[in-house]
């Protein structure tokens, strides 16, 4: 991991001036021109690399992102992973495609890789990495690198768009939605009560670099999030704080719910031995490492 590029991208959840430099080493790290950050709640924000801040501009203000069936590509999609235009479309239809033939690629753009996050606080959230139409379409390997960053753009990314973009304020409420994995590093976890039952759950952003001036000498920032345990959180919620894949969320909420490994496998039709190893997986004892659920 690059953990230099990481510090970089925490540094912009408190400091939005420094996603474009951000965007700019993240969209190298893929061989790529620039990278965006869209976010719509009940406005639409957003920032770029400077490489490509212009032509996005134009995007925006001139109505081809209304016309542009890329985000909806992504918001479709449950695996926490980027995509690339070929997991959507042939070449056929690309070529066809009004904003692609008509915008991207007469400004010499036209590959991307993307990631959406549609969040239980409201907020859409799609970031790309754009790449030069000569450069050709971005290949697997450079999907993995952005994939093992997409946790931390996915906090950092919430803080900014509950901020706007514009103030670092208000950062309570902006923390409220996070929790996505980061690896073998714990950032959210429950909290038991003296009887040792789970009562709250823990969500943690590192500060980092000149988010320092907002919060002084602080090494992150806390939100506890109090535990209804009288209901079982949604899949959605769970596939939001914790990253998960749309099967193992069935299963972390399966779990919370009170239903025992036999009961999700028989209400899935998958075989026992598929709900343990997701389970393992959800709890962070088996090979990948997760957060622990909030039960």
């Amino acid at each position: 991991m690059h953990d230099d590029l990481v510090d970089r991208i925490y540094e912009c959840s408190v400091v939005p001036e420094a996603w474009p430099a951000a965007l700019d080493e993240v969209a190298a790290l893929a061989g790529s021109t620039g990278g965006l950050l869209f976010s719509a709640r009940k406005a639409l924000n957003w920032t770029a690399s400077n490489s490509v801040a212009d032509a996005f501009d134009a995007y925006v203000n001139d109505g081809w992102f209304g016309k542009c069936s890329r985000r909806a590509c992504l918001m479709s999609q449950d695996a926490p992973s980027f995509f690339v235009e070929y997991d959507f479309w042939s070449e056929e239809e690309l070529r066809a495609d009004p904003v692609y033939r008509d915008f991207f690629r007469p400004r010499g753009l036209g590959w991307s890789a993307g990631t959406a996050l549609q969040l239980p606080t409201g907020d859409n959230i799609v970031f790309s990495v754009e790449r030069a139409f000569d450069g050709g379409p971005i290949e697997p390997e450079n999907v993995a690198r952005l994939n093992m960053l997409r946790p931390h753009i996915a906090r950092s990314a919430l803080v900014s768009a509950r901020l706007q973009m514009k103030r670092a304020e208000g950062a309570t409420e902006a923390l409220a939605g996070l929790g996505s994995d980061a690896g073998d590093q714990v950032r959210s976890f429950p909290i038991g009560d003296a009887a040792g039952n789970p009562e709250l759950v823990a969500h943690i952003v590192p500060v980092r670099r000149s988010a320092h001036d907002v919060f002084g000498d602080s090494f992150a920032l806390m939100l506890l999030i109090p535990v209804a345990s009288e209901r079982a959180p949604s899949a959605t919620l769970m596939k939001s704080l914790f990253d998960l894949t749309p099967s193992e969320a069935r299963v972390a909420r399966g779990i919370a719910g009170g239903d025992t490994p036999d009961e999700i496998a028989a209400d899935g039709d998958v075989a026992i031995s598929t709900v343990r190893s997701q389970l393992r997986r959800v709890l962070g004892s088996g090979p990948n490492k997760r957060v622990p659920v909030p039960l």
